[in-house]
């Protein structure tokens, strides 16, 4: 009998993505189909028990800490993975530590990974398994336009009024080196719980 793995991945935007019974999969040459649906980390259009594991890239921070650890556990099976995700880049010195600090002035209050809130709720709701965590090093080597995107691509500097993002990317762009490849260091920090049973 052939196994069926069923994941569900939740995005900012909301829409998730899983693998539902009646879709084509295909692994190496084979097909496979996905379906999207709307719904956020607080309710997930699925079944209870329904999913083997939920992925979040770059996103548990915005969640509810008490309403989506409930619903994401409501919809894994017992032993089911949690699995949170962020890239997160190293701009502690350098222009990128100068680019970090530009960055900081324009945060105002939003949620951050960083402080660690996101895990309370996973903690405090005795749903999961403790957390455990593995950091993987790695670079991005772009050329200077798209290096702008993709500090311009942080949530609170596009979420900015007009003239204040383009003053903030002129202030972004006057630090990043003048050369034609800029190499910007990450490190990808993965998350992963269990449901329990």
């Amino acid at each position: 009998m052939q196994k069926r793995l069923v994941l569900c991945f939740v995005l900012v935007s909301t829409l998730i993505w899983s693998g539902c019974a009646g879709t084509e999969t295909k692994v190496g040459t084979e097909r496979r189909l996905l379906t999207a649906m709307a719904g956020s980390a607080e309710e997930i259009p699925l079944e209870d028990a329904s999913v083997d594991a939920v992925f979040v890239g770059q996103a548990f921070h915005w969640f509810d800490r008490e309403k989506a650890p409930r619903e994401i556990a409501r919809v894994l099976r017992p032993g089911g993975g949690l699995v949170p995700i962020w890239n997160t880049r190293e701009e502690r010195e350098g222009w990128i530590g100068e680019i970090r600090e530009i960055i900081e002035r324009y945060k105002r209050d939003a949620p951050q990974h960083e402080d660690d809130q996101w895990r309370t709720g996973v903690d405090e709701s005795g749903l999961f398994e403790p957390v455990e965590q593995r950091n993987f090093e790695q670079v991005q080597e772009v050329s200077r336009a798209k290096a702008v995107e993709v500090f311009a691509s942080r949530s609170y500097v596009s979420a900015l009024p007009d003239q204040e993002r383009k003053r903030a990317l002129e202030e972004i762009a006057a630090v990043i080196p003048d050369r034609e490849t800029i190499t910007i260091p990450y490190t990808t920090e993965v998350y992963w719980t269990r449901r329990t049973a």
